[in-house]
């Protein structure tokens, strides 16, 4: 049973990192964010800005499992709710990702395993009506404990800090840049990574 449960781990956390979502920054964090943003606009030269994409949006459940079907990692893992991403692009060219999204992996057995991943993300942007190019990002991801539901019984901290498998940082999978569509209330982006063509899609919460 630990060696399948540490298995189904370490694909969860595999698929976790693939997703690259993010956490909004606490107020105390707001002087440091200014600091670094004022940085990266020395570093970069962003310049170039849509209006279109300025504001909060937001990515459900649903469009959250698409992207990673998208990534075809594989077919018994699945994005359950209450998986959901926020996305900022403000008018200063920086940009921030954050969102909680828990990954299942079905066993043949009709038992399953269950892992939250807290994902953090923030950098630079420009976009010039066509692509959209990131730079300066930061990535970071704070798992919680991982939920096994065996013949229908709940079984957590099946793993010690000795025998979980390593994950390191940075969190792979963050596009350097993207083509993307944008109108009034939706925002697509389209990008290629680990070979695989994906497609994000968000709706838009606040101008």
């Amino acid at each position: 049973m630990k060696r399948l449960a540490q298995s189904a781990f370490f694909a969860l956390t595999i698929a976790l990192l693939l997703q690259s979502c993010f956490q909004p920054r606490t107020e105390e964090e707001q002087v440091q964010f200014l600091e670094d943003s004022a940085t990266i606009q020395a570093t970069y030269a962003l310049d170039e800005l849509d209006a279109c994409v300025i504001g909060l949006w937001k990515m459900d459940v649903y469009a959250i499992e698409s992207k990673f079907q998208d990534l075809n990692i594989t077919p018994s893992m699945q994005v359950i709710a209450p998986s959901e991403l926020t996305m900022e692009f403000r008018d200063d060219n920086t940009f921030g990702l954050f969102g909680l999204v828990t990954m299942r992996m079905n066993l043949p057995s009709g038992d399953y395993f269950e892992l939250d991943g807290t994902h953090s993300a923030s950098g630079g942007y420009q976009a010039d009506l066509r692509t959209i190019t990131f730079v300066g990002t930061v990535n970071e991801v704070k798992y919680g404990t991982m939920r096994a539901y065996i013949d229908g019984e709940l079984q957590e901290g099946l793993f010690t800090d000795e025998n979980a498998p390593p994950i390191a940082p940075p969190v792979t999978g963050f596009p350097g840049s993207a083509t993307y569509n944008c109108s009034e209330t939706q925002l697509t982006l389209h990008y290629t990574i680990l070979g695989s063509d994906v497609t994000e899609s968000w709706t838009r919460i606040s101008p």
